[in-house]
């Protein structure tokens, strides 16, 4: 009648009603913890995604890691890892390799281009990651906001270049309404209806 994970000669099995289940690949919880068995065994090089009971796991050294945040690649997508699993309702950035991808829906998406709020800050993303190196206008709803290195600069009084045209900046965004002369670089530039 025993069911659980037994030691024997070194290797941990997976016991299935008194015999050991070769054929099983699956999570098996030992001692708090959730271990990724392959062949029967506990698979302590395995690192990777795991589906277990409908929810898929992040795995790592053979053990679920369960405090883990991060990406894995997983059949072409990369997916965002929180607390050990994938989650699918996630919209946000994650940082990993050094740079800040774009989370929709639980994996990183490559096609967007947009801004996203994290931790108080708006970012510019293009591309599926944070663009620090970019200094352009960017639309979000009905607004375009002016992006310094990647962030939105919410104070930015400036003219901006963005498809061939500079643009008039008024606190942070394209002043649509604006028709003036505004002093930039040391020139003067006619600006009408928000454009030079």
């Amino acid at each position: 009648g025993a069911t659980g994970l037994c030691k024997y000669n070194g290797t941990w099995w997976d016991v299935k009603n008194g015999k050991v289940d070769f054929g099983s690949t699956t999570l098996c919880k030992y001692n708090g913890s959730w271990w990724y068995v392959s062949g029967g065994k506990v698979n302590f090089g395995a690192t990777g995604l795991c589906k277990y009971n409908g929810t898929w796991w992040y795995v790592k050294g053979g053990k679920v890691a369960e405090n883990e945040t991060t990406l894995v690649k997983y059949s072409g997508n990369w997916w965002y890892i929180k607390n050990g699993k994938i989650d699918f309702s996630a919209r946000t950035l994650c940082k990993y390799n050094g740079n800040w991808f774009f989370v929709s829906s639980g994996m990183v998406d490559f096609r967007s281009q947009t801004l996203v709020k994290y931790n108080g800050t708006w970012f510019y993303v293009k591309g599926g990651y944070v663009r620090f190196d970019e200094t352009t206008v960017s639309k979000l709803g009905d607004t375009w906001w002016y992006v310094k290195s990647g962030e939105v600069d919410f104070d930015a009084n400036t003219l901006a270049e963005y498809n061939g045209r500079m643009w008039y900046i008024d606190e942070g965004s394209i002043n649509f309404d604006a028709t003036l002369i505004y002093e930039y670089s040391g020139k003067k530039y006619y600006v009408e209806k928000g454009v030079v």
